[in-house]
């Protein structure tokens, strides 16, 4: 598994993202409609992370272009590091993560912001073998008894 934190140089943030300091971390945000970030990995497997609590709005998440999820980050409580998306299990391989700042929230929340904390990618190649691959490993076989 690798950990991409907010600060790191892979990611891409378009638009005017600012920072904040909670428990010593460094945190970035926005609240701008079409601010966004994105991350270009290889792996099966993609989890964002972010900063909930009552000034926190919605974004979209897109895998590889395609709209994946509306995430929504508000809650009563502050929670620091948590867990508001994790992808299917994708085919290994390159891939991109795109979260889109929607400048919207529920009518509670004070603001629309968007908090970006890290990325955890799944990097392992599975060890389950497609149809193909299955073929191809059983002709191999056959070739070598022959």
């Amino acid at each position: 598994m690798k950990i991409v934190k907010n600060n790191d140089e892979i990611l891409n943030y378009i638009g005017n993202f600012g920072t904040f300091s909670k428990e010593g971390e460094m945190i970035k945000y926005s609240q701008n409609k079409g601010d966004y970030v994105e991350l270009n990995f290889i792996g099966n497997k993609i989890r964002f992370y972010s900063h909930t609590n009552a000034w926190r709005g919605k974004a979209d998440i897109y895998i590889d272009g395609i709209k994946m999820d509306t995430i929504d980050t508000y809650s009563q409580e502050e929670v620091i590091n948590v867990l508001v998306y994790e992808s299917e299990e994708l085919e290994y391989g390159e891939h991109e993560i795109k979260v889109e700042v929607l400048g919207e929230k529920r009518e509670e929340a004070y603001e629309p912001k968007i908090a970006i904390y890290r990325f955890e990618i799944d990097e392992e190649k599975s060890n389950n073998l497609d149809l193909t691959e299955l073929k191809e490993y059983l002709m191999k076989i056959q070739d070598l008894k022959l």
